[in-house]
């Protein structure tokens, strides 16, 4: 259909019909004309405006919504505690690193480090709790499994027991034959009585020569009621250097006493819910033990503002050093388990009578999961 301009429109007159005629546009007409030019201008730059917004914003949702898939769909922090069998002392070092530079929290686990009061204790406390994890005494763990504890052990703190044998400077102490005639102090059905007792036996010492008093302390050793005290190179070794006194180290791992020291246990029923539990702990521990001994200065500052920033720089700088032995010794990998040296253990505590019935070591322990770790996720986890 044609349109005709506002300012031409037919008209019938007196002249010819139809003929088209040509009128002045009045002041009303072109006032109304501006108002609906500025309208569809106005409308115009509207839909222009409207149109660059909903761009910017669907450019805007796509380069966003990445980020907030990832954190919509980041898993919360399991929790997890971790219970010591004593006060946290630098033997505990692998998991105070880790916590601190956020390896448990790449594995999804949000850890607490609590000190205990002994070996029991705890086994009593992982038993009761999926949440807990435990580290106890390997004999302590064999003793609880024959009583029926439902507890599984599966990767080793001290793969090599810390137990020693700590006499004064001006006692003679240089074999076991020097502990005939001498008192010795330990805690009775502990890892150090299981240590003293066997070496006894293994150098036919006669037990009828020696005196044991029970509940020795350091104290003990220093006011001359004990002659020899047994005690942990964490513990009672530490408590000695840090007095500054001269003392004397027998050792029964030199004299072929080859004990398991201490591992990581969790109940059967937390590690029925939760089986990659054990795996994820254990990797970021692995990997803060490589983290402190690469870097040994930082980590020690970490391990002193834990633990207690008072204690000397130099004392804890030297327990790492000894420790490794205990943590890694040749040849071994860290949180290892070794069959043998666990049958020998429970051998040995039978023999001393120090358990009630043999446990089946093979269902009791997860000696697969450090060679699995090693070969899949350690590597990639320090490499981070």
């Amino acid at each position: 259909m044609l349109s005709i301009p506002q300012s031409v429109c037919p008209i019938t007159s007196g002249g010819a019909r139809g003929a088209l005629v040509s009128f002045p546009r009045s002041d009303f007409s072109q006032s109304s004309y501006r108002r609906r030019r500025s309208r569809r201008w106005l409308l115009a730059v509207i839909a222009v405006f409207v149109g660059v917004a909903a761009a910017w914003l669907a450019v805007s949702s796509r380069q966003s919504s990445p980020v907030r898939a990832v954190m919509s769909e980041r898993p919360r922090l399991s929790s997890l505690t971790v219970r010591w069998n004593g006060p946290i002392t630098p033997a505990a070092s692998g998991i105070i690193v880790a916590k601190a530079d956020g390896l448990f929290a790449r594995e999804g686990l949000s850890v607490a480090l609590e000190p205990g009061i002994r070996d029991d204790d705890v086994v009593q406390r992982v038993a009761d709790n999926e949440d807990v994890i435990g580290q106890v005494s390997a004999s302590a763990f064999l003793r609880s499994r024959a009583n029926g504890s439902p507890i599984i052990a599966f990767a080793s703190s001290y793969m090599v027991s810390s137990v020693e044998l700590y006499a004064l400077a001006n006692t003679k102490l240089n074999s076991p034959d020097d502990l005939q005639g001498k008192s010795i102090g330990y805690d009775p059905g502990s890892d150090r009585e299981i240590a003293v007792e066997a070496l006894l036996r293994n150098k036919q010492v006669a037990r009828s020569q020696i005196r044991i008093s029970d509940h020795a302390t350091v104290s003990d050793l220093l006011l001359g009621k004990i002659d020899v005290l047994a005690g942990r190179a964490e513990m009672e070794g530490d408590e000695l250097r840090a007095r500054k006194i001269p003392f004397k180290i027998l050792s029964p791992d030199a004299f072929g006493i080859h004990s398991v020291g201490s591992v990581y246990i969790a109940s059967e029923r937390s590690i029925a819910h939760a089986p990659d539990m054990p795996q994820r702990f254990l990797a970021a521990v692995i990997a803060g033990w490589d983290a402190l001994y690469e870097d040994r200065d930082r980590a020690v500052a970490i391990i002193q503002q834990q633990i207690d920033p008072n204690v000397a720089k130099t004392g804890v700088v030297n327990f790492l050093d000894r420790q490794r032995a205990y943590i890694r010794p040749f040849g071994a990998r860290t949180g290892e388990l070794d069959l043998n040296r666990w049958r020998e253990l429970q051998d040995r505590m039978l023999a001393q009578r120090q358990m009630a019935k043999p446990v089946d070591l093979t269902t009791s322990i997860i000696f697969s999961l450090v060679p699995e770790l090693y070969r899949t996720r350690v590597k990639a986890l320090t490499s981070e």
